[in-house]
Protein backbone atom coordinates (compact mmCIF):
# COMPACT_ATOMS: atom_id res chain seq x y z
CA UNK A 1 0.00 0.00 0.00
CA UNK A 2 1.56 3.27 -1.04
CA UNK A 3 -1.08 5.78 0.06
CA UNK A 4 -2.73 6.53 3.37
CA UNK A 5 -6.23 5.40 4.21
CA UNK A 6 -7.13 7.40 7.32
CA UNK A 7 -5.57 10.16 9.35
CA UNK A 8 -6.43 12.14 12.46
CA UNK A 9 -4.25 15.06 13.53
CA UNK A 10 -3.82 15.04 17.32
CA UNK A 11 -1.53 17.73 18.68
CA UNK A 12 -1.11 20.32 21.42
CA UNK A 13 -1.13 23.98 20.54
CA UNK A 14 -0.57 27.09 22.69
CA UNK A 15 -4.19 26.91 23.87
CA UNK A 16 -4.14 23.18 24.65
CA UNK A 17 -5.04 20.08 22.66
CA UNK A 18 -6.16 20.67 19.08
CA UNK A 19 -7.34 17.93 16.83
CA UNK A 20 -8.68 17.75 13.34
CA UNK A 21 -9.87 15.09 11.00
CA UNK A 22 -9.08 15.45 7.33
CA UNK A 23 -12.16 14.41 5.34
CA UNK A 24 -10.19 11.94 3.26
CA UNK A 25 -6.92 11.30 1.54
CA UNK A 26 -6.66 11.76 -2.18
CA UNK A 27 -3.32 11.35 -3.93
CA UNK A 28 -1.59 11.79 -0.57
CA UNK A 29 -3.28 15.15 0.07
CA UNK A 30 -5.36 15.51 3.23
CA UNK A 31 -7.38 18.40 1.87
CA UNK A 32 -9.16 20.84 4.16
CA UNK A 33 -9.23 19.85 7.82
CA UNK A 34 -12.45 19.78 9.81
CA UNK A 35 -12.69 20.27 13.55
CA UNK A 36 -14.81 17.64 15.24
CA UNK A 37 -16.13 18.64 18.70
CA UNK A 38 -15.87 15.04 20.01
CA UNK A 39 -12.34 14.73 18.69
CA UNK A 40 -11.28 18.04 20.22
CA UNK A 41 -13.01 17.38 23.57
CA UNK A 42 -11.24 14.07 24.19
CA UNK A 43 -8.84 13.15 21.38
CA UNK A 44 -7.54 10.02 23.10
CA UNK A 45 -11.00 8.54 23.70
CA UNK A 46 -12.09 9.53 20.20
CA UNK A 47 -9.07 7.93 18.53
CA UNK A 48 -9.44 4.76 20.59
CA UNK A 49 -13.12 4.50 19.69
CA UNK A 50 -12.24 4.79 16.01
CA UNK A 51 -9.52 2.14 16.24
CA UNK A 52 -11.61 -0.21 18.37
CA UNK A 53 -13.63 -1.11 15.27
CA UNK A 54 -10.90 -1.12 12.65
CA UNK A 55 -13.10 -2.90 10.12
CA UNK A 56 -15.72 -0.12 10.19
CA UNK A 57 -12.98 2.52 10.08
CA UNK A 58 -11.42 0.96 6.98
CA UNK A 59 -14.75 0.52 5.22
CA UNK A 60 -15.75 4.11 6.05
CA UNK A 61 -12.41 5.34 4.72
CA UNK A 62 -12.89 3.64 1.36
CA UNK A 63 -10.63 0.66 2.05
CA UNK A 64 -13.23 -2.09 2.23
CA UNK A 65 -10.93 -4.33 0.21
CA UNK A 66 -8.49 -4.59 3.16
CA UNK A 67 -11.02 -4.46 6.01
CA UNK A 68 -11.04 -8.22 6.54
CA UNK A 69 -7.24 -8.50 6.36
CA UNK A 70 -6.68 -6.84 9.76
CA UNK A 71 -7.20 -9.35 12.57
CA UNK A 72 -9.30 -7.58 15.23
CA UNK A 73 -7.94 -9.90 17.94
CA UNK A 74 -4.39 -8.77 17.21
CA UNK A 75 -5.42 -5.13 17.23
CA UNK A 76 -7.16 -5.65 20.58
CA UNK A 77 -3.83 -6.84 22.03
CA UNK A 78 -1.95 -3.70 20.95
CA UNK A 79 -4.69 -1.11 21.62
CA UNK A 80 -3.36 -0.39 25.17
CA UNK A 81 0.08 0.39 23.68
CA UNK A 82 -1.52 2.63 21.07
CA UNK A 83 -3.44 4.46 23.82
CA UNK A 84 -0.25 5.02 25.82
CA UNK A 85 1.55 6.35 22.73
CA UNK A 86 -1.26 8.81 22.01
CA UNK A 87 -1.36 9.94 25.64
CA UNK A 88 2.42 10.47 25.67
CA UNK A 89 2.18 12.56 22.52
CA UNK A 90 0.25 15.17 24.53
CA UNK A 91 2.85 15.40 27.30
CA UNK A 92 5.07 18.48 27.35
CA UNK A 93 8.34 17.86 25.54
CA UNK A 94 10.27 18.67 28.72
CA UNK A 95 8.58 15.73 30.49
CA UNK A 96 9.36 13.31 27.68
CA UNK A 97 12.95 14.58 27.36
CA UNK A 98 13.49 14.24 31.12
CA UNK A 99 12.57 10.55 30.94
CA UNK A 100 15.05 9.94 28.14
CA UNK A 101 18.02 11.49 29.93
Amino acid sequence: MSEGIWRADLFTGPDGPKSSLPPGLEDGDVGERHLNPHLTADPVAWAMAQLADIRALLIGSGAADVADAVPQALLDVVLPDIRRAIERSFEPIETVAGRAG
